[in-house]
């Protein structure tokens, strides 16, 4: 009995075991069911996307080819507009260097010109300057000529024996002593101051000559005069060689004159026994140490005489009847060179003048070049605005018609890469289902078995109960 009893309680636990089992066994085949039919639901849904996304995808790379005609056509059209614009760029270009090199000539001859302009104003300055200057010195040398010819600072009797020469009413006159000498300017005043009253004395050519002008002074009541016939006159000569080597020494006054040779002796002997130095310190040193057997003049007119006398003081420069004659000589030697400078700054200004004329015609020809070349340039810039303006719209519906067309390959792109997750996800909801349905399978033959073997307990137990 109790071993029954054992067996019916073994197996009673066995069937509660086996209970539980069986309740855990329709837990995960119903929770399989579950799982299988979301897996059905997820491969539909799948399926209508996949249909979906391969319609959108059609749908895209019909819009594509479409809009890809049309960016076809505006690329022909930005293709001839950019042609054009390059054409006409080019011509600028061409006109551009044509106007920079019309330019650059135009600034060259410009800067040429402004030299040959402001040398001819120079050369008018220059030549209008000269003129006066010219016309000073000659309205100089006419008023010396007229102060010479009248013979003003002359005595009388003197100008009546020049003017007696000049009318031929008496022969054999030379002139007087200012007449015939030449002096450097150094010396001037040196030499007027050691000549004094004798710069009036008459040169005649004889004796005889000289006696009848003093008739003819004597006759006309017209005072007195010195006359030096070039035959009778004997020049005097000084000689201290020791002079030579003296300090402040000049020369001797008879040494500093020129004149022709047939007045040497006359102004031997009024000039050489004359000293000329260089100021009156030196005049009375030398005189002093010589003894006074001379005498001698200084630069600025003062004179130590033979015998130790002085005489000197203030004297205006080139108011002396010899300063006067040479002024003239010069003032006639300037305005002779002077007139020569006028005819050549008056032919270098007109040289310019012709040259600037020319260089203005030349100037003004490429003025109405670069005005030429300007007005191509607006033209020209007009066209290419226009054209740049259509080659811009164009470009920025080209920027606009790539990034649509990038936008229709992203959306063919991701209609695609979904519908091939798609078929992915099919795939992979069929590979689960297969194994699901496997799992179910086995899920239920585990179950029968279970149930089996669970009733053949319970029959079991049902048999102890009755025995």
């Amino acid at each position: 009995m109790e071993q029954f009893e054992k067996q019916r309680t073994d197996l009673q636990e066995k069937l509660s075991a086996m209970a539980e089992q069986n309740a855990e066994s329709d837990k995960e085949y119903s929770a399989l069911e579950q799982e299988l039919a979301q897996i059905y639901r997820e491969r539909s849904e799948a399926d209508v996307r996949s249909v979906q996304a391969e319609r959108s995808a059609a749908e895209a790379e019909e819009q594509k080819q479409t809009f890809l005609s049309d960016v076809q056509n505006s690329e022909a059209k930005l293709k001839e507009y950019s042609d054009s614009a390059a054409q006409v760029g080019k011509s600028l270009a061409e006109v551009g260097e044509k106007r920079s090199a019309t330019a650059n000539k135009l600034a060259g001859y410009q800067r040429l010109n402004d030299g040959k302009v402001r040398r001819m104003n120079e050369a008018k300055s220059e030549a209008e300057k000269v003129r006066s200057e010219l016309d000073m010195m000659q309205n100089r040398y006419k008023v010396l000529d007229d102060v010479e010819k009248n013979m003003e600072g002359y005595n009388r009797s003197v100008k009546e024996l020049m003017k007696a020469s000049q009318q031929g009413r008496m022969s054999g006159i030379h002139g007087t002593v200012a007449d015939v000498v030449t002096i450097d300017e150094r010396y001037v005043l040196a030499i007027e101051t050691a000549l004094g009253a004798a710069m009036q004395n008459v040169i005649v050519d004889s004796e005889e000559t000289a006696k009848r002008c003093i008739r003819f002074l004597k006759e006309t009541n017209f005072g007195r005069a010195t006359m030096l016939p070039i035959t009778t006159m004997k020049g005097r000569f000084l000689n201290e060689p020791r002079l030579s080597s003296e300090q402040g020494f000049e020369g001797i006054a008879s040494d500093l004159v020129d004149c022709d040779q047939e007045y040497r002796n006359i102004i031997s002997y009024l000039l050489g026994l004359t000293v000329i130095v260089d100021d009156i310190d030196t005049a009375a040193f030398l005189s002093k140490k010589y003894n006074f057997r001379f005498r001698v003049v200084t630069l600025d007119g003062q004179v130590v005489n033979a015998g130790g006398s002085f005489t000197g003081g203030s004297r205006a420069s080139g108011t002396g009847i010899i300063s006067r004659k040479q002024q003239k000589d010069s003032l006639y030697a300037s305005i002779i060179e002077m007139k020569k400078t006028l005819v050549e700054k008056t032919e270098a200004y007109q040289q310019y003048q012709a040259e600037a004329a020319k260089f203005a015609v030349e100037i003004d020809g490429m003025q109405d070049e670069l005005r030429s070349c300007d007005s191509q340039e607006i033209n020209l810039r007009a066209e290419l605005s226009k054209f740049n303006t259509l080659v811009q719209q164009l470009n920025e519906q080209g920027a606009h018609s790539r990034q649509a067309l990038e936008r229709f390959d992203l959306q063919i792109k991701n209609y695609t890469a979904q519908l091939t997750e798609l078929r992915s996800v099919v795939e992979e909801c069929d590979k689960k289902a297969e194994g699901l349905e496997e799992k179910l399978k086995q899920s239920g033959s585990e179950r029968d078995s279970a149930a089996s073997q669970s009733k053949e307990i319970s029959e079991e137990i049902s048999r102890i109960n009755l025995e």
